[in-house]
């Protein structure tokens, strides 16, 4: 969740609401810009940025290697109750910084 502050561990799905703020409407809002950014992970893997009540894609928004900061933007459609999910997949752990850069209106 935002603000949450701890690293996330392997196979591990947050959800993150991305409207309500920033000017992001729950009402308009059909999908979201984020910058997703990997840091100080202690071994290398994968995240998946997708919506909130459906089936986690097979593709990932962001891989990495071990100690690598990595930043992707991704565009994702809104979830249910206005939430994207985040998951990582990695034999460690690691520290993810998401933030909402813009929206596109449904």
């Amino acid at each position: 969740a935002a603000g949450t502050k701890r690293m996330l561990n392997n196979f591990e799905t947050i959800g993150l609401k991305v409207t309500g703020v920033g000017g992001v409407n729950a009402n308009t809002a059909g999908a979201v810009v984020m910058n997703t950014t990997v840091a100080s992970p202690t071994q290398g893997g994968h995240i998946t940025v997708f919506p909130a009540g459906t089936i986690r894609p097979l593709a990932s928004s962001v891989n990495f290697s071990q100690w690598q900061d990595v930043p992707n933007l991704v565009t994702v459609k809104v979830g249910a109750g206005s939430v994207v999910n985040l998951y990582t997949m990695t034999a460690g752990q690691t520290s993810l910084i998401a933030d909402v850069a813009g929206f596109y209106i449904k």
